[in-house]
This record gives structure tokens, C-alpha cells and sequence, in this order.
């Protein structure tokens, strides 16, 4: 008795662990180059700037090719699972320049986070997004030399 108790839970036990693997493999994926996009853009070039300039604790400038990428991975996988056609991610195509400061700072303004990261000679224009510790404060489209260009969405990655 014991021991079919032992191989029944044995098997439960495997049985959920390939469960969870297959529901749960793109998520882990997803969630692994969403890690790597991370650590990319906060590393990437203009950066050191924008921590020297302005009060951004986390500044990131983030390759939205990457996000598409990993958007559209999200995406076709939903689509799969619930047999329907695949929509296609637009995350834009400029970079995305973040800021958040520490908890105690006033956010600055998309402008001053623009100009901060134009002295750094960006090839394309971009896009400015400056966050509390909350929400969203502004999100604004800039030209490579850090005059505004209007309002911009942030991109919107699925969630995982």
C-alpha cells in the first residue's frame, strides 16, 4: 500500500513538473530576455550621462528592436495556444530613454532627460519616459538633438 502511494505521488509529482514546464516554458523564456534586455539598457551608451545629469537612480536607454522581438515572441505563442492568428507588435521604432529617481526626488521633466541624454550625439531621435516610483509622469518623442517632437506612447510589451 505504501508503496503505490509512493509511485502515485512520484508520478503526480512528474506528472506537474512536465505540466508546468510546457504551460510555462515561454514565460521563462520571456522572461530570461527581458533580463538580458534589462541589463543591456542599463549599460547602454548615454546612461553614465543621464545618472550624472539628472536625478534617474534607474536610467536605461532600451533598444526597442529587443522589445519588439520579445513582444512578438510573446504574442505568437498566445496566438498559438489560442488558435488564432498572430498579431503583429509596433513598439516604434526609437530608442526609449528612462528615468525614474529614488523616492524622494521630484521626477524630473521629459525635457531636462532629453537634453541630458542629447549631449551624448544620439544618431536617431527618442523617446523620453520619466516614471515615479508610481506611474508614468511624461512620455515625449525628441529629435537627436533634444527638441521635443510632440507626445509619445510608451511601448507596450505584453505581459509575460
Amino acid at each position: 500500500m505504501l508503496g503505490l502511494a509512493a509511485v502515485f505521488g512520484a508520478g503526480s509529482i512528474f506528472l506537474a513538473k512536465v505540466m508546468f514546464q510546457s504551460r510555462n516554458d515561454s514565460v521563462l523564456q520571456a522572461s530570461s530576455l527581458l533580463g538580458q534586455i534589462v541589463e543591456r539598457s542599463e549599460s547602454a551608451p548615454g546612461v553614465d550621462m543621464l545618472r550624472k545629469q539628472t536625478p534617474c537612480d534607474v536610467a536605461a536607454v532600451i533598444n526597442v528592436a529587443d522589445l519588439r522581438t520579445l513582444a512578438q515572441r510573446l504574442e505568437d505563442e498566445e496566438a498559438r495556444k489560442k488558435k488564432r492568428v498572430a498579431k503583429q507588435i509596433d513598439t516604434g521604432t526609437d530608442p526609449v530613454v528612462y528615468c525614474r529617481p529614488e523616492k524622494s526626488v521630484t521626477p524630473p521633466s521629459c525635457e531636462e532627460v532629453a537634453k541630458a541624454f542629447a549631449t551624448t550625439s544620439p544618431s536617431t531621435s527618442f523617446v523620453v519616459t520619466v516614471h515615479d516610483q508610481v506611474q508614468e509622469k511624461c512620455s515625449e518623442r525628441f529629435d537627436a538633438k533634444g527638441a521635443s517632437l510632440g507626445p509619445a506612447p510608451t511601448p507596450n510589451v505584453p505581459e509575460l
